[in-house]
């Protein structure tokens, strides 16, 4: 059964990192990263509540279609509304797939130096990281079946190996 499989967690924890692992290790899933859907719209609208909306769409359209042809879609977004969340569910079980829905956390400090470092266009500030920090770990985090793996710095393939136990 294919499986729909929610990275979320704070900027730069690495979600993103650990979708192309899987993709490159695993033939035909599709590692649909909303961050690499942005570029195709205008840059007008790449940062904004509307060109978030069209990018979650076509997202949801894509996994929608991979899903229906008997394949993994590991989705690696920033996701802290709970509508968006509930709505992927569903997605999965109209397709005849699982929802799987992880958080993947680090220390604020980690987490804000892998954000420096990074050097985007748009990237949160210091208060803004501990409000993601903080709303993962106190709302998404006591989501029912939302699995929390604490990732380590430098470590991907640690996490990785964890994820891939974990959805066995």
């Amino acid at each position: 059964m294919p499986q729909l499989v929610l990275l979320n967690g704070p900027p730069a924890v690495g979600k993103s990192t650990l979708a192309r692992l899987r993709a490159e290790r695993e033939p035909m899933t599709l590692c649909l990263d909303p961050d690499e859907l942005r570029p195709l719209l205008g840059a007008s609208v790449r940062h904004t509540p509307e060109g978030l909306h069209a990018v979650r769409e076509l997202a949801v359209a894509m996994a929608d279609t991979h899903l229906r042809a008997g394949h993994d879609v590991w989705l690696p977004q920033l996701v802290l509304a709970e509508e968006f969340l509930d709505r992927l569910a569903a997605l999965a079980a109209a397709a005849g797939a699982d929802f799987r829905e992880l958080l993947l956390l680090d220390s604020l400090q980690h987490i804000s130096r892998r954000v420096a470092a990074r050097g985007r266009e748009f990237e949160p500030t210091e208060d803004e990281l501990a409000w993601y920090h903080n709303n993962f770990v106190h709302r998404i985090g006591q989501r029912p079946d939302v699995l929390v793996l604490q990732c380590q710095e430098g470590a991907a393939e640690i996490t990785y190996r964890a994820i891939d136990q974990a959805l066995t």
